[in-house]
């Protein structure tokens, strides 16, 4: 038999100064499985864009079923972004696997690199921003500080970033959890106590977040996608459920004994070890977001392997993340300390906060009226807790009793009305504006997919696809923010537009991701009008109306 390199010799070579070209010599009685070819680069100059192969002969293996194979030399063709126009080298990486149908045999998986020369660009690929500088997508910038920037700036530089990612809708609902493990203390909280347990909890997330994105990275796995299914989402908003009525003081009505202490013991008022479990379920099931600095340091550890910069970086990330907890758990715990007859006023409202997390968990699964009809009773509810039928109330409390009364009267006449949105009242109602949707096509696989570029390419028309899902907070933002915004429109007049609803996480929805190296939504990748990948135009996470429509009309300009 051959050896692998003589029956599958591959080569490699730069076309032109923005197209890479590879190509599969297949030897006569030898095939290649489609499926398990691979190719990436290490290089600080270029990055690949989308690697569209195509179609194999489709066959029944005994080792893997229904597969596609290349029994003929197979060439592809896959654009590529540059950080600049100077000349360099790039390694490629090649994985593949294959077999002998003359001896039949089957080879092991195997790696083959390659040294590409890339010589000086002579023409300024698209995307060239109006300052003359060549467009590189955020993550990809981020990603090579992390290769070729010192440690201690790297470090300082994604602390910063999860300082701004600690407000954003992923990272929030975490402060009611701390707050809720700290109000339900036994004993006198003190603040010393308080820091700490917001240290444990922070410490657990930030651990549990940095190992999580390390197997995501090595293994292509989305582990926190795993975690979004309805089961767990009920059964973590059920445990919120019963540490608000912890903090109400009702759990001899509501909860067994016995899963009443082992609850105490896990987040309300017990050791460590329980505090630390909430805070590894909190980075598995509540957040944060994916973002372009989270999604660098996961290109970064897939392409170098180096799972210990990049586990020191997303460490540094978490801890950014963290950082404001830290602060709150202190402050909270002193609040608390000099609360005295505000205590039991405190102690509701953290209930009542508990209970808007359970919300904001179930809003992944259940539909937006349901969801408005909860959080109308939750803003009742609230009322309440500030004591609305409290006589000789304080006045601040009254007044935010009544507010809450007033705001949880109006989204009710809304969700009767046919409203959505608890924080815009008259959306989905007759008394609201008449809202613009993106019409999009679903693309459930990777064959989809390429058929619709390649329909939209053979129209003269370039693709957007929208990867979604019903438990990305973020996406759901997108859609009613930015994706009915009429400047949008306006700059996707002329394109195709397509979603992939990744809400399953099936094996169709790991293929697409897999397929594009994406580690989950919201992420959005733009197609010029020949149905090439443009990756320096690709966008991670959540971007506002106005600069979304802009970055858009530049992405699909010819």
């Amino acid at each position: 038999p051959l050896a692998p390199e003589e029956a599958f010799s591959l080569s490699a070579l730069m076309v032109d100064d923005y197209t890479l070209m590879v190509r599969w010599d297949v030897e006569p009685e030898h095939y290649l499985y489609r499926d398990k070819l691979g190719l990436t680069v290490t290089s600080d100059l270029i990055q690949l864009g989308s690697v569209n192969w195509p179609t194999g002969k489709s066959e029944f293996d005994e080792h893997f079923g229904q597969v596609e194979i290349f029994e003929t030399p197979t060439e592809i063709r896959i654009p590529v972004s540059r950080a600049s126009r100077e000349a360099g080298s790039l390694e490629l990486i090649a994985t593949y696997q294959g077999c002998s149908e003359e001896y039949g045999i089957c080879y092991p998986p195997g790696t083959r690199t390659l040294l590409v020369a890339v010589d000086e660009a002579s023409t300024v690929a698209q995307g060239l921003a109006s300052t003359g500088s060549l467009q590189v997508s955020e993550q990809d910038k981020l990603a090579q500080m992390i290769k070729s920037g010192s440690l201690p700036l790297v470090i300082a530089t994604f602390f910063g970033f999860g300082l701004l990612l600690a407000f954003t809708p992923c990272v929030l609902p975490m402060v009611p959890i701390l707050s809720g493990i700290i109000a339900g203390q036994k004993g006198e909280p003190t603040a010393r106590r308080s820091f700490i347990l917001s240290l444990v909890y922070v410490l657990a997330m930030a651990l549990t977040y940095t190992i999580a994105g390390v197997i995501v990275a090595m293994l292509g796995q989305n582990v926190q996608a795993m975690f979004q299914n309805p089961y767990v989402l009920i059964g973590f908003s059920l445990v919120f459920v019963a540490l608000a009525l912890a903090m109400f003081d009702v759990w001899q009505f509501q909860v067994p004994v016995a899963l009443q202490n082992k609850l105490n013991a896990a987040g309300s008022g017990g050791g460590y070890a329980g505090v630390a479990i909430m805070g590894t379920l909190s980075a598995l099931i509540v957040g944060p977001c994916v973002a372009a600095p989270l999604v660098a340091v996961l290109i970064f550890i897939g392409q170098s392997g180096d799972a210990v910069r990049g586990g020191i970086t997303l460490f540094a990330l978490s801890m950014g993340m963290g950082a404001p907890l830290l602060v709150y758990g202190a402050t909270a715990g002193q609040l608390m300390l000099k609360a005295g007859g505000w205590m039991e006023v405190v102690k509701r409202l953290f209930g009542i906060m508990l209970l808007g997390v359970a919300i904001w968990l179930l809003a992944r699964i259940l539909s937006p009226r349901t969801i408005l009809a909860l959080w109308t009773a939750l803003a009742l509810g609230a009322a309440w807790a500030f004591g609305l039928f409290v006589k000789n109330n304080l006045l601040v409390f009254r007044a935010a009793a009544v507010a809450s009364l007033v705001y949880g009267l109006a989204m009710g006449a809304s969700a009767i009305m046919g409203g959505n949105d608890p924080l815009h009242l008259t959306r989905g109602t007759p008394f609201g504006e008449k809202e613009l949707h993106l019409e999009f096509r679903k693309v459930a696989s990777v064959e989809e997919l390429q058929q619709a570029v390649a329909e939209s390419a053979a129209n003269g028309k370039a693709t957007m696809l929208d990867f979604y899902a019903d438990w990305c907070v973020e996406c759901i933002k997108m859609e009613k923010e930015a994706f009915s915004d009429p400047a949008v429109h306006e700059a996707l007049r002329d394109t195709v537009v397509l979603q992939a609803d990744v809400t399953k996480n099936d094996n169709n929805d790991q293929a697409l991701l897999k397929h594009f190296g994406i580690y989950g939504p919201p992420t959005i990748a733009f197609f010029d009008k020949q149905g090439n990948e443009r990756r320096n135009f690709r966008v991670v996470g959540y971007m506002d109306r106005e600069k979304f429509a802009d970055h858009a009309a530049r992405a699909v300009a010819d």
